[in-house]
Parts: structure tokens; sequence; C-alpha cells
């Protein structure tokens, strides 16, 4: 076979302010730390976009009843988390980001909007249900999806869910579980294609088993 190059995996940026995701706390980078201006006294404040899935951190002195706690990170005195007992398991397109096998796909990037710091999420496949279940999906809901075999990616469409899923040849197709997101026509195909290449950067440029194609045209 002959000499092939080894690609170094990029190295994580640090001079940009990110948050990671956890299951019930929230890690903000050293960078976040330092633009924030975060220290022992600092709080926090939660503002929710549910309809752009947009998560928003106002920081301050003050402690007005609604807003969390800001500490060191027990592993780190240079960079900071805050605890979100409540929030992320009220919101599904939180919590699933919050339990994604990839770190790199829980860590989010911050940027400031006047007074609070906004990060953007992507529709994650929230809404879970098994394949023996699939009669129980409203035939309303349209949006991106994935079918699972034991864990693993079989397919990544988009459209709506329940009609695809009736598409001929589909009822041979091996796989356990249906997960999606509702997304509106105008952003579902980008978003199909989005994590169609995601899937093809962790796995050595293939697609999942059942996509014939990258996707629609962007």
């Amino acid at each position: 076979m002959g000499f092939k190059r080894f690609e170094r995996k990029k190295t994580v940026d640090k001079t940009s302010p990110y948050v990671s995701i956890g299951k019930n706390h929230f890690h903000y980078n050293v960078a976040a730390t330092r633009l924030c201006k975060l220290n022992n006294g600092t709080r926090v404040i939660y503002h929710v976009d549910e309809d752009k899935r947009k998560l928003g951190f106002e920081f301050t002195d003050e402690d007005d009843g609604d807003s969390y706690s800001v500490f060191p990170r027990s592993d780190s005195e240079s960079s900071f988390r805050s605890t979100s007992s409540g929030l992320i398991a009220s919101y599904p397109w939180i919590a699933s980001v919050a339990v994604a096998e990839d770190s790199n796909d829980r860590r989010l990037k911050m940027r400031p909007e006047r007074k609070v710091w906004i990060v953007e999420f992507a529709p994650s496949f929230e809404i879970v249900v098994e394949r023996d279940d699939s009669g129980t999906i409203p035939t309303e809901h349209s949006g991106i999806y994935r079918y699972r075999k034991n864990g693993e990616i079989m397919y990544i469409g988009a459209g709506n869910v329940r009609d695809r899923l009736r598409e001929k040849g589909r009822d041979a197709w091996d796989f356990d579980r249906i997960e999606y997101s509702l997304v509106g026509d105008d952003d579902k195909f980008e978003w199909e294609s989005y994590w169609i290449d995601e899937y093809m950067k962790k796995n050595q440029e293939r697609l999942p088993p059942y996509n014939v194609v990258k996707g629609h045209s962007r």
C-alpha cells in the first residue's frame, strides 16, 4: 500500500468562548470565563427561545430568585461551571445534546448579544419512538429523522416522518428505533445534509448504510 500521510487531529479551539452541556451543569471554557468575567460571586440567569432553539446566559452579581450559582470547576481553577437543575430536563432539544456520544456535539460556541451570551442548538433528533410504536407518531410531524439499529445510525432523512416510513421497500430495512426533530420546510434539507456530513466525518467518509446519496442539495 505504501506510505500514507497521517492527518493530525485538529486541536480544540481555546481562544473562543464555549459552553459544554452536561446532564446537570453548564461548563464554561477558559475563554468564556475571561470574556464573561466569571468569578466566585457571579450568578447566571438562563433565557430560553424554544422556537429558534436558542439558550441565553445572562451573568449577574445579583441573586433575584431565578439566578443560579457560578463556581470554579473541580478540575480547573481557570474555568467555571453553573448548576442547571430542572432546566436541561425541561427541554428535550437541550437534554438530547447533554447525552450526545461525541463530546464535540456537547460543546457549543457562545456569542454576545447585548447583555446576554447566546448559544444555538442544532435539531438533534430529540423525539424517540421505537419502530413497533411508529403508529403513535402524529401524522403532521415533519422535519429531520434517522433510523437506528442497536444504537448504530442506519439512515438519515428529511420529510414527513410517518409518510417516509411507509415508502416502498422500507418495511424490509433493519432498524429498531426512529429519532426525529420537528423542523420547518425551509430548513429541513439543510439540517439533513448537516447531519449526513457529520456522520461521514466520523465514519471515514462513508454514508449511513441505507443512504444512497448524500442528502438533498443545499
